[in-house]
């Protein structure tokens, strides 16, 4: 997945969408067998991995074709275009595929509708700006993904704090380094050394 380009990318979601919910969906493939529901709960972690997740790069670039590379403002025109044509293509042709296995899901009225809904606010933090367009047609949805990715954000702050927290406890409760507790050992208990001068001897 790490050496996928983003139409890759697109292909394996799509592939997964057509093969796994598409099957069930249509009732291809028995919905209520523990190793189809394993299936497509498979399915759901690989298009939520990072490596899966669309990139919108233009192309990977060699270190010698940077002096090519076109100004800033291009760039960033161009991966704003290729944003929206991938945006267009899930609109068109990945996500009717998940609103119907949305609505199956929510007929059985199955404990996967959560998991469904995580694995479409990781999509959906992809096109924060196009939410509308990717739940045009599941207003309801749209707020039940909206939800779970403020949920989401503030996990994420809480679970930062939490660890600064412990980072810090963790420092304050260090024991003092071996060799630096020696050292204040040795300046402690430093020895008393008698001198003895001879009767002849002037100090």
């Amino acid at each position: 997945l790490k050496k996928f380009d983003d139409q890759q990318r697109f292909n394996l979601i799509n592939n997964i969408c057509r093969t796994i919910f598409g099957s069930v969906v249509e009732e291809k493939i028995n919905f209520e067998t523990p190793e189809v529901k394993q299936l497509i709960v498979d399915g759901l972690q690989v298009i939520q991995l990072p490596e899966a997740k669309l990139q919108f790069d233009e192309g990977s670039k060699d270190d010698d074709d940077e002096a090519d590379l076109p100004p800033e403002e291009l760039q960033k025109m161009a991966k704003k275009t290729i944003k929206m044509a991938f945006c267009q293509a899930f609109v068109q042709v990945i996500m009717p595929q998940f609103m119907a296995m949305s609505r199956y899901l929510a007929k059985k009225r199955s404990m996967l509708q959560k998991e469904f809904r995580n694995c479409l606010a990781v999509i959906a933090e992809s096109y924060p700006d196009e939410l509308h367009l990717l739940f045009q047609d599941n207003a309801q949805l749209k707020l039940e993904v909206e939800a779970d990715l403020k949920q989401k954000k503030r996990d994420e702050r809480k679970s930062r704090v939490e660890k600064n927290r412990r980072l810090v406890q963790d420092i304050q409760e260090a024991p003092i380094p071996e060799i630096e507790q020696n050292n204040e050992k040795e300046n402690e208990e430093l020895p008393m050394v008698e001198v003895v001068i001879g009767e002849d001897e002037q100090v």
